[in-house]
């Protein structure tokens, strides 16, 4: 285990490589209505296009995270950053929609690197401070999706700008995988490795209980309504006030900067003065 001291090089990578996954995501959805116009393809296919990054995360997150317990923490994040560095490469030079489907499953696959992450963060510390590990997860969540927008605003000057703004992602992909390489650490332990099986299994065992079943519904019915949301924002303000790209990303800068004050000022100071 380490001290609070010494948690701070580990934390700060993998604070870069969570972020940087999700630069990328924050990257990809303003731009979505002008691609579809470019490759001429349906509404259909920009909902697979969407959706191709997450159903391909859900099936590599945990194969990742078993070839961590087995093969090792960092060596599992310095491949996947490296696929998510090689997707945007695939997507600067994607001339078809079936190459830019290509390279947002090759990043959804690699970027599974997220549950890893996680495991290093279980790894490292204790009971009493994985929480403020955890923490870091879930800021490098909320800052990689603002910083996403935030440099499609800057790149989308034009229609094709989306190639600049694949070839940034891939640079800060690649200098995540440059910091890992050199300043993270293996893991001095790791928790007992459990087949994927086991742990599908184990995960649809914990189902039966009633408040898991309640609250997986709850939050099954939230991720609809905010990715509905996610990816049919941009599509709407295209085609209804005629958005640009770089409009919609610093539309969704406004979204962010907005959910930073709530869930940072507005429901902290509420939960403070409540008896929680």
């Amino acid at each position: 285990m380490l001290n609070d001291n010494s948690l701070k090089r580990p934390f700060s990578i993998l604070f870069l490589i969570v972020a940087t996954e999700l630069i990328g995501f924050g990257l990809i959805i303003p731009v979505l209505p002008q691609l579809a116009l470019q490759f001429n393809v349906s509404t259909i296919l920009i909902g697979v296009l969407m959706g191709a990054y997450s159903f391909a995360q859900f099936i590599a997150s945990p194969i990742l995270g078993t070839l961590s317990d087995r093969y090792g923490r960092k060596i599992i994040l310095i491949i996947s950053k490296l696929g998510t560095a090689l997707a945007y490469v695939i997507m600067a030079k994607s001339q078809s929609y079936e190459w830019f489907l290509a390279a947002r499953l090759l990043d959804g696959f690699t970027g599974g690197n997220i549950a890893v992450a996680r495991a290093y963060i279980a790894d490292i510390t204790t009971a009493e401070n994985r929480a403020k590990g955890m923490a870091v997860i879930g800021i490098s969540f909320g800052i990689g999706f603002l910083l996403g927008p935030i440099l499609g605003g800057f790149l989308y000057t034009d229609t094709m700008a989306y190639e600049n703004a694949a070839w940034v992602a891939s640079a800060l992909s690649g200098i995540a995988t440059v910091l890992t390489i050199l300043l993270l650490k293996e893991p001095k332990r790791h928790k007992e490795m459990v087949a994927v099986i086991t742990k599908l299994r184990t995960g649809f065992l914990s189902l039966k209980m009633p408040v898991i079943q309640l609250i997986c519904l709850v939050y099954f019915i939230y991720m609809i309504i905010f990715s509905c949301f996610e990816t049919s924002f941009s599509v709407f303000t295209h085609y209804i006030f005629n958005y640009t790209p770089q409009q919609n990303s610093w539309l969704f800068v406004y979204a962010g900067c907005l959910s930073l004050i709530v869930q940072g000022t507005i429901l902290k100071s509420k939960f403070k003065n409540s008896n929680l």
